[in-house]
């Protein structure tokens, strides 16, 4: 709960900034960055679709929301590695370059407890896991009018659901944050 209400209170800060820092301009000139640049590519750390590395194609398919498609990975770390693979939609709150921003994701997660490689396992009994995850992000994105993409904030992970396994011992909800570069034609 303590999560949530830092995750709300940075939200109202933010959209406090961005309401203000908006000026005079209409809403019509800051639309024009997401309107004009459409496709694009980004790259982070935690970001979409998550892992500690990802990199995700994406595009506007409204003035206010965006789809995105792609990998993510956690390397070897004590014989087991885990790749990611996933989609979801982001919402842009206000319509300005600096918006605040909620998504929702959809992954199928790989763990494979044969790579790495420092001799101790996790996944000793299972040696490749298989499931499904998802989660929701509350954050803060900037586009500039030439189509740079720089965004950060915090992912809510629910539990994952694994495939061919029980429940009991997999990860509940966690808390992360994520940070994203990208670049919009």
């Amino acid at each position: 709960m303590k999560n949530l209400f830092v995750a709300l209170s940075i939200f109202g800060s933010v959209f406090a900034i961005t309401k203000t820092s908006a000026g005079e301009a209409s809403s019509e000139e800051h639309l024009l960055s997401r309107e004009n640049h459409k496709f694009g590519i980004y790259t982070g750390l935690g970001s979409d679709p998550g892992g500690l590395l990802s990199i995700s194609i994406a595009a506007y398919v409204t003035r206010y929301a965006r789809l995105n498609f792609g990998t993510g990975f956690i390397p070897g770390i004590f014989d087991s590695s885990v790749e990611i693979y996933g989609g979801g939609v982001s919402f842009f709150l206000l319509p300005y370059n600096v918006t605040p921003i909620l998504g929702a994701e959809f992954n199928y997660v790989h763990q494979d407890s044969s790579q790495g490689g420092s001799g101790f396992s996790l996944t000793a009994t299972h040696p490749a896991r298989n499931s499904f995850a998802s989660y929701g992000k509350l954050g803060v994105e900037w586009q500039t009018s030439v189509g740079f993409n720089l965004g950060g904030g915090m992912e809510f992970y629910w539990k994952q659901f694994p495939i061919g396994e029980s429940n009991k011992n997999q990860p509940k909800n966690r808390v992360l944050p994520f940070l994203q570069v990208g670049w919009f034609l």
